[in-house]
């Protein structure tokens, strides 16, 4: 359950603010274990006045109005959710880090599509092609993999590792390590298609265990 691991990446990080865009039914959300914590949606699916308090705030509208507006303290921990596109995903982040500070860490959710429909960015048309065909999986998680090759080749002290299955992919920032692999030029990541993402994901996109990746945490939560 996501809750678990980011429940658990909170506990590394000694998180007290947190931050979920994309928040739809709160299943995630309502189950996250930390003291003050901000949702962003425009299409809650639930009545969010009902749950709202001096510990958990609701936004019932679009991320980039939220990061226009909002006036918020540094948030600890960062679960980016929303629109599963590059462009929009890659907006949140960017607009994130004026919500973040030195030992914020992101979690980014479905860096790793299963197939080449649902790595398409149009929603839609992902699930029409699979009506076409008769496939009966429903799975999108659309272009947010390229997100994490933009970090990897524009922002080179800042580090991730990504968690198998559907593909969550965790982010950090660390000063005292740059990240010396060769950058993928940035039009070329725009327009990669999901063929190149399959030649090239195990290179990188840093797959580790669970327990690697929160011993990886520990030890930066600990200034190691």
């Amino acid at each position: 359950m996501h809750h678990e691991r980011i429940n658990r990446l909170a506990r590394i990080c000694g998180a007290r603010r947190y931050l979920e865009v994309g928040v739809f039914h709160g299943h995630t959300f309502f189950n996250v274990d930390v003291d003050f914590k901000v949702a962003v949606d425009p299409t809650f699916q639930f009545d969010p006045a009902a749950h709202q308090n001096d510990r958990t705030r609701f936004h019932p509208v679009g991320s980039d109005d939220f990061f226009r507006s909002a006036r918020y303290e540094p948030f600890d921990l960062i679960y980016l959710d929303g629109l599963h596109t590059f462009e929009q995903t890659l907006r949140d982040f960017l607009n994130s880090l004026a919500f973040a500070h030195d030992r914020t860490i992101w979690l980014f959710d479905d860096t790793v599509p299963n197939d080449n429909f649902s790595a398409l960015p149009d929603q839609e048309r992902c699930y029409r092609l699979r009506r076409a065909l008769g496939n009966g999986d429903w799975a999108w998680m659309g272009d947010v993999f390229k997100v994490v090759y933009f970090i990897r080749s524009m922002m080179k002290f800042y580090h991730f590792r990504t968690f198998g299955g559907h593909g969550q992919t965790v982010v950090w920032r660390d000063p005292k390590q740059y990240d010396e692999r060769e950058a993928t030029p940035l039009a070329r990541i725009g327009e990669m298609p999901y063929e190149d993402f399959v030649e090239t994901y195990v290179a990188t996109m840093n797959f580790a265990e669970d327990e690697q990746i929160y011993a990886t945490l520990e030890r930066y939560a600990a200034g190691a």
